[in-house]
């Protein structure tokens, strides 16, 4: 549901520099939600990285790695 709101959201040439800004924020939040899923689901220790990635397709798996590793799960 995130991914297709930021594909409606999506900047083009006729948005002003405040709809720029806005949806700039929206992605920002969305990326910290994804961060926060892939914590919650890593905490878990039932999902690997690569299974997590499967859940949070909106971070890589290098992003899932060094959260993982901030949690000391690597």
């Amino acid at each position: 549901m995130c991914q297709a709101l930021l594909e409606i959201m999506e900047p083009d040439r006729r948005r002003g520099d405040g709809e720029i800004k806005e949806v700039e924020g929206l992605r920002r939040e969305v990326k910290k939600e994804a961060i926060q899923t892939a914590k919650k689901v890593l905490k878990s220790g039932k999902f690997s990285v690569e299974e997590t990635r499967e859940c949070v397709p909106r971070l890589s798996v290098e992003e899932i790695r060094a959260i993982a590793k901030e949690l000391g799960q690597i």
